[in-house]
């Protein structure tokens, strides 16, 4: 009789302890796959500002290749300028803004071309605008010191040069000394389409 007491009442409890134990461990699965989709949607997020961090480097460095190769258009276009005025410049005395020409290397350079209204001319470029959508401008800056006619005391000169000389028509021709070349020194600009800046610095003499 006692053992028959005994078993009906432990059976019950230990149904129960097996179906709450079922319960737990169903708990416990539904908390560990909560986390693994937390990790999941902040390593997804990280991939996405990853690919768009890097399209937008991508992109930015070619507009920058693209600036810099439209700086070649106000180089020449400075370089044409300075062949043009080479006899006025040898004694020029003041500068001449709208042309972007200063007659000392004092002032800033970065300065004088983003305030400067020179642009580039040439195929494809209008009003300064290549058909990249870059604007191009430049100053060009003679490297004295002082204004007035330039020597060697205040001036930097270059190699030496052959001067056209009309005395070389004659016959027999009479041939000009060697003379140095004045340097100048030029800076150009290109705002690209996304605002992009680039400067580019060279010297001509």
């Amino acid at each position: 009789m006692m053992t028959d007491l005994n078993s009906r009442f432990f059976k019950p409890c230990h149904s129960v302890f097996k179906h709450t134990n079922r319960y737990t461990q169903k708990g416990v699965v539904l908390f560990f796959a909560l986390i693994a989709l937390v990790v999941m949607s902040l390593a997804a997020a990280a991939l996405i500002r990853s690919v768009d961090t890097n399209s937008l480097i991508a992109g930015n460095l070619s507009f920058k290749q693209s600036s810099m190769l439209s700086a070649d258009s106000g180089v020449e276009t400075a370089r044409a300028w300075i062949l043009a005025n080479a006899g006025s410049l040898e004694v020029d005395n003041a500068a001449n803004a709208a042309a972007g020409y200063f007659a000392t290397s004092t002032a800033d350079a970065r300065a004088l071309v983003d305030a400067s209204t020179a642009v580039a001319t040439g195929s494809g470029i209008v009003a300064g605008t290549d058909t990249q959508g870059n604007t191009i401008s430049f100053v060009v800056q003679r490297m004295c010191r002082t204004v007035g006619p330039s020597s060697t005391s205040t001036c930097l000169f270059g190699p030496l040069s052959k001067p056209v000389c009309p005395s070389e028509t004659l016959f027999p021709p009479i041939p000009c000394a060697l003379q140095p070349s004045l340097i100048y020194r030029v800076t150009a600009r290109v705002v690209g389409p996304k605002n992009t800046v680039s400067y580019i610095q060279t010297f001509a003499y």
